[in-house]
């Protein structure tokens, strides 16, 4: 499992008095600690068959990944937003994967139809702490999430109007849900899946915690401490396609059905082709013999 973490690149400390996201506009300078929010990926292992199905229906090598915001103790963060001087983008330039049964927030997530339909688990989606729909404390605003219903339709997430769009936590803190950090001080936000490099840009409100869960409110102030967090980027770039010898498309050193599946995807590709085994960037009837005579080969 391979990690990056990347630092956010600004944060403003903010009072402000609503549970959902208000932009404020009063900073609070004074503050013993700084708060941080940094966003950590990690790539997560898709077992046979899924694999192959998954990879099948990408056209390329499939990658799930999971992003983190690592956060301090004694915070929780409320919510996740976008809108036109802070833009919320997440993008694929080859496609996400969309499940069927599946939707844009883990809310939509039912892990009963795990059984029914595996690929479920590797379903594109946004959330602030949940990864099913088990107790799920999300909502989202605007209710009909425009910029949510346009990601399923099969393009980039995408919230930077004048409105925007976000999703919030209405879990009380005294509860402990999951928007508050584990052992590591990680929360979930996100799950995305694509066969190419995915890459976003996120923006998020904390707001400050008791130890015992409830909001902190100190003495002569009618304010919760919220700070908020603009502009926090994440890069996944795959490994280079490809094994040892010549028709692994997997990278798995062998020759076999997932290899072949990626390259009858990829027949009738005219440029920048993957399964390209002649070197004529194009995957055509020359690329199948030559794929047809390394079939079964271990390259171990």
């Amino acid at each position: 499992m391979s990690t990056f973490t990347l630092l956010s690149t600004n944060s403003t400390l903010m009072k402000t008095i609503t549970y959902v996201l208000l932009i404020c506009l009063t900073p609070l300078w004074s503050w013993s600690q700084s708060p941080f929010l940094n966003l950590v990926v990690e790539e997560t292992s898709i077992p046979e068959p899924q694999y192959t199905e998954l990879s099948a229906e990408l056209g390329g090598e499939a990658h799930t990944i999971r992003v983190y915001a690592n956060i301090p103790e004694n915070w929780e963060i409320q919510v996740m937003y976008g809108f036109s001087i802070a833009p919320l983008t997440v993008s694929a330039p080859e496609g996400f994967y969309h499940n069927n049964i599946g939707g844009p927030t883990s809310a939509e997530i039912v892990e009963a139809a795990y059984v029914i339909n595996p690929l479920l688990q590797y379903d594109s989606w946004i959330t602030i702490g949940w990864d099913n729909s088990i107790d799920n404390g999300l909502e989202q605003l605007p209710l009909d999430a425009p910029f949510l219903s346009a990601w399923e339709a099969g393009g980039d997430l995408v919230s930077n109007d004048f409105l925007g769009g976000s999703i919030f936590v209405i879990t009380p803190p005294e509860l402990f849900p999951p928007n508050t950090g584990d052992v590591n001080g990680n929360v979930l936000v996100g799950q995305f899946t694509s066969d190419g490099p995915i890459n976003g840009c996120l923006n998020f409100q904390m707001r400050r915690l008791n130890s015992d869960g409830t909001v902190f409110d100190p003495a002569g102030s009618a304010a919760s401490e919220t700070v908020e967090f603009n502009n926090v980027c994440f890069d996944f770039s795959p490994p280079p396609i490809g094994g040892n010898c010549l028709g692994d498309l997997t990278g798995d050193n062998y020759v076999g059905t997932a290899d072949l599946l990626i390259l009858t995807s990829q027949v009738g590709c005219q440029s920048g082709c993957v399964a390209d085994f002649t070197g004529d960037d194009k995957t055509t009837g020359s690329d199948v013999l030559v794929f047809l005579s390394a079939y079964g080969a271990n390259c171990n």
